[in-house]
């Protein structure tokens, strides 16, 4: 679901071009609520903390919708870019 998100994609090329392909990878930890929707996003590389990739990709990961569930909310993480 991440990897393919259009606005996720969108995130990285910015970044790849600000960066003139100097990207490596970003994590993203980021909470689903049991109606599948994503309700805190924040990137936790240290490299990217506080830029405008944080920005782009933390406000794209709430765009992410999940299937449904029952019980608690759930954390997860999720990496991409370029290695």
């Amino acid at each position: 679901m991440m990897k393919s998100n259009r606005n996720i994609k969108k995130c990285f090329y910015q970044e790849y071009k600000r960066s003139n392909g100097n990207l490596g990878t970003a994590t993203i930890r980021f909470k689903v609520l049991p109606s599948g929707k994503v309700s805190s996003a924040y990137v936790t590389t240290s490299r990217y903390k506080g830029t405008e990739l944080d920005s782009c990709l933390s406000a794209a990961t709430y765009t992410v919708t999940f299937p449904p569930f029952e019980g608690d909310p759930i954390i997860l993480e999720w990496t991409g870019g370029a290695g």
